[in-house]
Formats: structure tokens, C-alpha cells, sequence
């Protein structure tokens, strides 16, 4: 059996308000970049080690063009950076409920925003962010932004998120949502069970070890990156 004989199967999810299938979702995520996986995601940091010089360079596999000017600048501010608090988190999806753990998370955030130099985006920050706690910090940029945009509003106008806060905090709140009901409908279980039997399935001589390897990697990282790795594909 190969890849295109193999039909995942299991509950659709819903990305920024667009449903997707199972096939869909192993297709996209089986053709993700693997040495962004090695590179970017195989070894998060810890909040005990705060920013360093490997955090920051990890996230140029992610497009970051941080420079080594900005590099500086974030190993330096980070020094006064307490994530003791972020430290405590373990899920995106705990913003939802607990006001405590969004001021945390968004402590951290603006610890570096507050007084980026310029050219230091809120990409920049995200990026750097979710390697210190790939369960809490999602990666936003202009593209993901956008994406969510329209979802994220839409969740305000129906009274599902604070309607008066701002762009960021919706779009965080948005993804969370995406989060809380993939997990609950049994989407993201299906998905990590769809993409471990198209490994072992993958027969193919030449693209079978790539496959596997992608799985492999795509089961290591959290729900939130995977959720961000198929939005990003969509």
C-alpha cells in the first residue's frame, strides 16, 4: 500500500473557520518542510533558559530575518524577561478561561514589543516566543494575521471572544478556539493517528522515507504548531 492508496479517515477540522478534511490535513501536513522541522522545531527551549543565541538562530529556519543586531538586542532584553509565570502555563487553550494566564503570556509578549527596536516585528516576537513555550505562544505573522482576520471578528460579533480587546488577543483567542474544538471533536487524534499509519503505510521506495520522517518529526511537536503548520498550508 502507498500514500495515495491510504484515505485518512476521522472527524474534519475547522481552521479559521474553514473545514478540512482529514485527507487534506495528512496531505498538507506530510509535504511540510522537513528541515524546518529539524531546525526550528526539534529542540524547544525552556522558560529556565530564557532567550539565547541557538533560540534565535533556530528561528531563521522559520523565515524570521532576525539580524544579528536584533539577535543581540533579544538575548539582552530577554536577561530581564521573568518567565516564571510562563513557566506555569501549558496550553494555548488555558487563555480561554483563565484571565491570570493571558495577562502571563501577554506580559511576556509585550515585554519585548514595548521596547522593540525598529524592524523587530510582532512576527519577529511570536516566532521567537512560541520556542520558549510551543504549547502557549502562537506563531502569528502577516499571513496568518490575515487568515484569521475574518474568523476572529466574526467569533467577536457572536459574543464568543472579548469584543473589545484588541486584533492580537481575538486572533490568540480565535486559535484557541480552533484548539479546544479539534481536541474535543477528536479531530487532532484522528489527524496524529492518520499521519503515524501513512508513515508505516508508505511503501514508495524513493518519497516512503521522506514520509516517515515528516511523521515522524509531526508527531513531536505540539497541537498548537500543528495547527499552525495546516493553517499556513491552507
Amino acid at each position: 500500500m502507498n500514500s495515495a492508496q491510504s484515505v485518512a479517515s476521522g472527524p474534519d477540522l475547522i481552521i479559521a473557520g474553514t473545514k478540512r478534511s482529514q485527507e487534506w490535513c495528512v496531505e498538507r501536513a506530510l509535504a511540510y518542510y522537513v528541515r524546518t522541522l529539524k531546525k526550528y522545531d526539534e529542540s524547544p527551549g525552556l522558560p529556565s533558559q530564557g532567550i539565547t543565541d541557538d533560540l534565535i538562530r533556530r528561528t531563521r529556519a522559520l523565515a524570521s530575518r532576525i539580524t544579528r543586531a536584533e539577535q543581540a538586542w533579544f538575548v539582552e532584553h530577554g536577561r530581564s524577561l521573568d518567565l516564571s509565570e510562563v513557566a506555569r502555563l501549558d496550553d494555548l487553550r488555558q487563555l480561554l478561561s483563565n484571565e491570570s494566564a493571558w495577562e502571563a503570556a501577554d506580559s511576556a509578549y509585550s515585554h519585548f514589543v514595548s521596547a522593540s527596536p525598529k524592524g523587530v516585528s510582532f512576527a519577529k516576537v511570536h516566532k521567537v516566543l512560541h520556542l520558549v513555550r510551543p504549547t502557549v505562544f502562537p506563531i502569528l505573522d502577516s499571513r496568518l494575521k490575515a487568515i484569521y482576520r475574518t474568523h476572529q471578528r466574526a467569533l467577536a460579533d457572536a459574543g464568543r471572544l472579548p469584543g473589545r480587546e484588541n486584533w492580537r488577543r481575538r486572533t490568540w483567542l480565535a486559535i484557541a478556539e480552533d484548539l479546544t474544538s479539534a481536541t474535543d471533536s477528536g479531530a487532532l487524534t484522528s489527524l496524529r493517528d492518520n499521519l503515524t499509519s501513512r508513515a508505516h503505510n508508505d511503501e514508495d521506495p524513493v518519497n516512503g522515507p521522506h514520509v516517515r520522517e515528516v511523521a515522524e518529526r509531526l508527531g513531536r511537536v505540539s497541537d498548537l504548531r500543528l495547527l499552525d503548520i495546516l493553517t499556513w498550508e491552507r
